[in-house]
């Protein structure tokens, strides 16, 4: 419908737009081959006591959309497919609650010569990170998916810190660019980043 009112169509994904993702991707090759990357965005959820007790918030119901797939290991998946592309195989391994919905899980992204894995949980916490391993190094982002706050990256023997994104808010550099491609009337990136949420719709499937 968006496509033939000529309408605007986002899907906010914010680490997507900010400078510390761009870099990272930029970065891959100086760290390649990568053969691993481990996602982990793990929050213990505000609601889930409430869910034990049978108090089902709608971040907790299958048919609202809930789950930690849904809701959290979404922006890890983004950040892989972002950088690395559709993978050729994916396997989801879910810890289920008491009506079916994934409290916390694992998705497995395979590609030709590397593997990534996705965590997220609702029911638990731990410190939330994305580390990407390569033959001639790594870069670690220690904050969770949706944050993308900082960059380490370890080539060489050398560690070096990045903090690249401008604004304090995560949310900036992602309305500046919607902002920019309704003012150019740029169809063609619009369609081009909701090719990419049709790519990770059809993983999350």
């Amino acid at each position: 419908m968006a496509r033939e009112r000529k309408l605007y169509l986002f899907e906010a994904i914010s680490p997507l737009h900010t400078p510390n993702f761009c870099m990272v991707k930029e970065s891959l090759k100086k760290i390649g081959p990568v053969h691993f990357v481990q996602c982990n965005f793990s929050q213990y959820s505000s609601k889930y006591d409430r869910y034990l007790q049978g108090d089902i918030a709608p971040a907790f119901n299958p048919d609202l959309g809930g789950g930690a797939l849904n809701d959290l290991n979404v922006y890890n998946i983004n950040i892989v497919i972002g950088l690395f592309g559709q993978p050729t195989a994916t396997q989801y391994f879910a810890n289920c609650g008491h009506n079916g919905i994934d409290t916390s899980g694992v998705m497995i992204l395979s590609y030709p010569t590397m593997t990534a894995t996705c965590t997220a949980a609702k029911d638990s916490s731990s410190p939330s990170f994305i580390l990407i391993q390569g033959e001639k190094g790594w870069i670690h982002i220690p904050t969770p998916a949706n944050e993308f706050g900082s960059v380490e990256i370890m080539r060489q023997g050398k560690l070096t810190s990045y903090r690249r994104n401008a604004y304090e808010s995560r949310l900036a550099h992602e309305f500046i660019d919607f902002k920019d491609v309704w003012e150019k009337k740029d169809y063609k990136q619009m369609e081009a980043w909701l090719e990419r949420s049709v790519e990770v719709v059809k993983v999350m499937k």
